[in-house]
């Protein structure tokens, strides 16, 4: 059984109101421009719900990869990819309400001034710029069938000082593991035969909280954007069996998961139709694993420990030397690293486990290039390359390293004859980067 209440209030400045749905600038090729009155019928209330109903569009939130550039979504929110890599692309959508959504902007091939990263279809979400101060609050709750409620609270803010923008968001919530609960449980031998049987009582409950803060104003010329991000996930499980003639079972696992991030967007214009983009970007994490499993003459106690930090800079310089052709090119720094700790004991006497200790590092590097051409109105190519060069090391229980460097071409050609039909051809190489896990227990390839 669920049960749900949401409330929202928007709280309105000493500003004019903004007017309806102004009509879009003069059409681009490739771009097609949806006002927010298209998404009427569909009764929307954030912008996830109207990028949801765009014609010939599927949201791709991105990968969860170290670095930068591949880790990009396939939406923009006023031309310009969110920064954080540790709040979620349908988050930050979830965030926007319908009322500061001026239209919705289709991209496909490219448009001047765009970053595609490497996407054949953006969707852009532009705001309306009314100056009016916003408060969202939503609260919901869910009734499990053993009597558990599930709470969730969510608070989101936006409101301008002059030229400062602000932004704010406060989430916490309770949720209950369907995967546990009561039944019957039957232990089997090698033979086939029962070795024990009973009833088992499982129950897990996880919760999460979090934070994020965002801010831009006009700084020296350009447009500088700070914002940060606190994240807490802990989960609880408990598992009482009572087996005959075994006797009782108990386990017992705790998870915590706490992420940390703060990242700075600089974008400032360099003269006629050029400009350079730099991102700031630090990441933090802890994730603890603990275990514990009592049965009769069996005490059992396992930990596992992980640590991780990313730190990335990266600078992009980009121009526009006609209507029809825009260029990008620039470089990123990146540094990686893992702390891995795992202890497991029986009835209080250590055993060893492979890889127990281990700190992993990764220096990496990489520089590209891209251009995206409109030959024609309906024709377009989007051609580029990446040099990436990274360092991996691991000390500790295991100890290696090895470096890599290669090159990642990409060409994308886009005709579109019109905006229902479009046929792309892609060429692309891409390599796979090294996992941080397998690295850490010695299995690197």
């Amino acid at each position: 059984m669920s049960l749900g209440i949401v409330m929202a209030a928007t709280v309105a400045a000493v500003q004019p109101a903004a007017p309806e749905d102004a009509p879009p600038p003069a059409a681009v090729a490739g771009v097609t421009s949806y006002p927010s009155g298209f998404f009427t019928p569909f009764q929307p209330n954030t912008a996830l719900d109207m990028v949801g109903h765009l014609p010939g569009f599927a949201l791709d939130t991105g990968n969860a990869v170290r670095g930068y550039a591949g880790a990009a979504g396939n939406v923009l929110v006023d031309g310009v990819r969110p920064t954080s890599k540790d709040d979620a692309l349908d988050e930050i959508l979830k965030r926007i309400p319908v009322s500061s959504v001026l239209r919705v902007e289709l991209i496909r091939g490219g448009a001047p001034g765009i970053d595609m990263q490497g996407k054949t279809v953006l969707a852009n979400i532009v705001r309306r710029k009314d100056g009016k101060s916003r408060v969202t609050v939503t609260v919901a709750a869910d009734r499990w069938y053993d009597g558990r409620i599930g709470p969730a609270t969510r608070l989101e803010g936006a409101k301008s000082f002059g030229a400062t923008d602000l932004e704010a968001s406060f989430f916490a919530g309770r949720g209950v593991d369907d995967g546990a609960g009561n039944g019957a449980r039957t232990q089997y031998g090698a033979g086939g035969g029962v070795i024990a049987s009973g009833q088992e009582h499982s129950a897990g409950n996880w919760y999460n909280y979090k934070v994020t803060l965002s801010a831009e104003r006009p700084t020296f010329g350009g447009k500088l954007k700070f914002h940060g991000s606190l994240n807490s996930s802990p989960y609880k499980y408990l598992q009482d069996d009572h087996l005959v003639p075994s006797g009782e079972q108990i386990e017992n696992d705790r998870q915590s998961q706490q992420t940390a991030e703060v990242g700075l967007n600089y974008d400032h214009p360099l003269g006629g139709k050029a400009s350079v983009e730099t991102v700031l970007l630090q990441q933090l994490g802890l994730n603890d694993f603990t275990s514990d499993f009592a049965a009769p003459g069996d005490l059992e106690h396992f930990f596992l420990g992980k640590n991780t930090s990313e730190s990335i800079v990266r600078v992009t310089f980009k121009a526009s030397p006609a209507p029809s052709l825009s260029l990008e090119a620039g470089g990123e720094g990146d540094y990686n690293a893992l702390t891995d700790r795992t202890l497991y004991t029986v009835n209080g006497a250590a055993i060893t486990v492979p890889a127990a200790n281990v700190h992993v590092t990764e220096k990496r590097g990489e520089g590209f290039a891209t251009a995206t051409w409109r030959m024609r109105p309906t024709l377009s190519l989007e051609a580029g390359v990446r040099v990436e060069a990274s360092k991996i090391a691991a000390t500790g229980d295991v100890v290696s390293g090895r470096a890599f460097v290669f090159a990642k071409p990409r060409a994308v050609i886009t005709w579109s004859p019109n905006d229902d039909n479009q046929i792309r051809v892609r060429v692309e190489r891409e390599v796979g980067q090294l996992n941080f896990d397998d690295f850490a227990a010695g299995h690197a390839t």
